[in-house]
């Protein structure tokens, strides 16, 4: 299968989540594509000062991986920095959010896993996104952004 890209799909939203200012979702795979074993592949773009509000995911992974821009994560309570090549993974039951505190867009790739936990604890799975390089991370997306669905399926 080959999705060109005018043949994406595109939608903005307005304080995603509880969040603040606008975000631009461009969906890489639809839902049905995934075969009951994931839920989103996208790529966002948060403009300087937007943010995706703190939320908690319930029967479902997700993880970002920054390509450009800089930002905050909430990671469950504990805030960090983030930027090209950073990865935040989180599992089911946790909690995250992310704002855009740079000066240009903030651009990641989205990956959603639908329901189950994975038998590899969290710290695994950060250890084997860490061990990509960028190349293998932005350019190939069985790499980032199915790694969750591999481990959830």
């Amino acid at each position: 299968m080959i999705r060109r890209a005018g043949e994406l799909h595109s939608e903005a939203f307005n304080k995603r989540l509880g969040g603040k200012g606008d975000l631009q979702m461009t969906r890489i795979l639809e839902p049905e594509q995934f075969g009951g074993r994931g839920r989103l592949f996208a790529r966002n773009r948060l403009k300087p000062g937007a943010s995706i509000g703190l939320h908690q995911h319930k029967g479902d992974a997700e993880t970002y991986y920054i390509l450009n821009g800089t930002g905050t994560v909430d990671d469950n309570g504990v805030k960090a920095a983030v930027g090209p090549g950073d990865v935040v993974f989180t599992a089911n039951g946790e909690l995250h959010s992310i704002e855009n505190t740079g000066t240009a867009d903030l651009e990641l790739k989205l990956s959603g896993a639908s329901s189950g936990e994975s038998s590899i604890p969290k710290e695994g799975i950060l250890n084997i996104m860490r061990s990509l390089t960028p190349r293998q991370a932005a350019g190939n997306a069985l790499a980032a952004g199915f790694i969750a669905l591999i481990l959830f399926a």
